[in-house]
């Protein structure tokens, strides 16, 4: 209700907008949930998307990604992905996805200083 109050449009087509934009299903949008959303589905070059993503999961602001980081963006990258396609089954799995996230630091998890620059989750993520 307070989604279509704010975007002026009282709609079965808001509602839809609505759930497509709620990745847990808890009734709000997340603010991670929308930017993560937003971004993969943008007219962007992938990228640019990338760079973005990158720069919005580098809380710390050190130019990389934490193990932590990762993770997260891994997690809910699995729950829009399974808005809109159905995912393998490891995807719902959360051991799996901090397995894909170590993956990308060879398959160790690092130590809490260690990150992967731009270019190394460019390289990883694509």
């Amino acid at each position: 209700e307070a989604f279509s109050e704010l975007i002026g449009v009282q709609t079965r087509e808001a509602f839809r907008v609505f759930e497509a934009l709620d990745n847990d299903g808890n009734g709000r949008i997340d603010g991670m949930e929308l930017m993560l959303t937003l971004t993969l589905w943008c007219c962007a070059t992938w990228e640019e998307k990338i760079t973005l993503l990158f720069t919005c999961f580098d809380f710390n602001q050190k130019g990389m990604l934490r193990f932590p980081e990762l993770v997260l963006l891994v997690t809910l990258s699995a729950r829009v992905a399974d808005r809109f396609a159905t995912p393998p089954a490891w995807a719902r799995n959360p051991q799996a996805l901090r397995e894909v996230a170590a993956a990308a630091f060879g398959g160790n998890v690092p130590r809490a200083h260690e990150g992967l620059r731009l270019d190394a989750f460019m390289q990883w993520f694509n």
